[in-house]
């Protein structure tokens, strides 16, 4: 994983990326955008990678799935989502973004611009508090992505209409103690009732 930062509001925000072991002159490749959970804020910019970016990064991953993976860190004390992911309700979708999912933002398009990006290939997930970010920027750009995999996480359900023609993929534990499952159930439900399909796990 190549380090990198971006600054917002005058503060640096470091994130990883993992490049295709081997990659052909002239060939673009797909990107995942991984939002991190709680537990991994900080600045060192390492600890984002645990979980997902460290499978991604595995000999095995790198072979059968070549691609970027993009993993931006969100500081300690600060959310992707400026909401309380323990509310069993749901928090209005914010009229901007948080510090550090622009931050995430800003990555994104660093990348996309310096590297071999497929921008038709494009993909967002992200882990608890980074499926409220999944769910999030997702709204805020459903047409910045190729599909979105929100993990334990929530949003703004009134908001669903915006992710039309988006492929979603959701997963969420049934005994999961920190998000309730009924955030993930709640938005699924919402895009049901406007006939778009999700997948949900």
């Amino acid at each position: 994983f190549q380090a990198g930062q971006v600054k917002v509001d005058g503060k640096a925000f470091p994130y990883r990326l993992l490049a295709p072991a081997k990659m052909e002159e002239g060939k673009r490749y797909p990107l995942v955008l991984f939002l991190h959970g709680a537990g991994e804020r900080g600045d060192n910019n390492s600890s984002q990678l645990r979980h997902f970016p460290e499978r991604m990064a595995s000999a095995e991953y790198r072979q059968k799935y070549p691609c970027f993976v993009l993993a931006p860190q969100c500081p300690e004390e600060q959310t992707w989502v400026d909401v309380n992911w323990s509310d069993k309700n749901s928090t209005p979708i914010s009229a901007t973004p948080t510090a550090s999912m622009r931050a995430a933002i800003a990555a994104l398009q660093e990348v996309v611009n310096s590297q071999p990006v497929d921008t038709e290939r494009i993909l967002l997930t992200g882990l608890s508090m980074g499926g409220y970010g999944a769910w999030d920027l997702a709204m805020r750009h459903a047409d910045w992505f190729a599909a979105a995999v929100p993990i334990c996480g929530g949003g703004d359900e009134r908001a669903i209409a915006r992710l039309a023609g988006l492929p979603i993929q959701v997963w969420h534990g049934s005994s999961d103690g920190v998000v309730p499952p009924k955030r993930s159930r709640v938005m699924v439900k919402a895009a049901k009732d406007l006939g778009m399909k999700i997948d949900y796990h």
